[in-house]
């Protein structure tokens, strides 16, 4: 009974909510003050109940696929909403520096005081822009996109992510204090970009959401997750192939940093307020280790490893 009426009071916040939009048109939602619609994930991911394996991972992308493709200047306005500093409504948390700055501060190419739009998977390597697959939804898909400080954007540039041993403000100077963990690494042939902890997981949990949602069906791009750095992109007359990694990284950061509050609310406001589809990795973080594999022995002594 309570679980109904929790129910019936979202459904009423929305229709209210969906009037005032209708009678003032040219409202923009700006600030995460309005709490996401409540939503029974048991219900929606109840397809996947008993599956492993590839079975699971095909029924998870028929699950989350068809939802709404926001255009790219769309995708302003729900950063200023998802990344939301919770201490200051004016501003947005950035990505990787961790900086508070104000919402109006964006659009920004190279400077250190402006934010713009992260693809977290690049979208040069998958979806590069100028060409067929810009159009394609994961170009806009706001799982992978974040707010960042746009200095940051242009020196993380389409690196592959890894655990990293130089820090990034020894080579770059920045004009504030960035996270001890924030690192870049550029040596010959092998280049990676390290994000500070308190984001590894969920930036994981974001490339494990893009390798499942872009398989390369109905023209869209085929993202792959591999094991080795650097990774590459294809394109052919009929699709783009491309790969990120690194996965046995990412399996680490994400068993070693659970989601947060904070992942767990942005994932509900994607689904209830913009795409109304969900990050499965999010809602059952175990599904991961059901789905990716390193192979054979490699990677029961990465786990072994990682639970000690």
């Amino acid at each position: 009974m309570k679980k109904a009426f929790k129910y019936i009071i979202s459904f009423a916040v929305l229709v209210f909510v969906l009037i005032v939009f209708w009678l003032n048109p040219d409202i923009k939602i700006t600030s995460s003050i309005l709490s996401p619609v409540l939503v029974d994930t048991e219900t929606y991911y109840r397809l996947a109940d008993n599956k492993t394996g590839e079975e699971l991972e095909i029924t998870l992308y028929e699950i989350i696929k068809d939802h709404k493709v926001l255009s790219y200047r769309e995708v302003w306005d729900a950063l200023r909403v998802l990344d939301e500093d919770p201490e200051n409504q004016d501003n947005v948390i950035t990505i990787f520096a961790r900086q508070s700055i104000p919402k109006d501060d964006g659009s920004g190419r190279s400077e250190w005081n402006r934010w713009n739009r992260e693809h977290v998977w690049p979208a040069s390597k998958g979806f590069p822009r100028g060409t067929p697959a810009e159009n394609s939804a994961a170009y806009t898909d706001l799982f992978n996109l974040y707010a960042c400080i746009a200095r940051v954007n242009m020196h993380k540039s389409n690196y592959d992510l890894d655990n990293c041993d130089k820090k990034y403000d020894v080579h770059y100077n920045p004009p504030f204090d960035v996270p001890s963990t924030l690192r870049v690494r550029v040596t010959s042939g092998n280049r990676a970009f390290e994000p500070p902890d308190e984001v590894k997981g969920k930036i994981a949990r974001a490339m494990f959401y893009m390798a499942l949602r872009y398989r390369g069906e109905d023209g869209e791009p085929n993202l792959v997750l591999v094991d080795t750095i650097p990774t590459q992109t294809v394109s052919s007359d009929y699709q783009w192939y491309g790969e990120f990694g690194k996965l046995s990284t990412f399996i680490e950061w994400h068993l070693t940093y659970p989601p947060s509050e904070r992942e767990i609310h942005r994932n509900n406001l994607i689904y209830s307020n913009y795409q109304h589809n969900r990050n499965p990795f999010v809602d059952n973080p175990h599904w991961v280790t059901n789905i990716w594999r390193i192979d054979g022995d490699t990677y029961i002594a990465f786990l072994s490893s990682i639970s000690n």
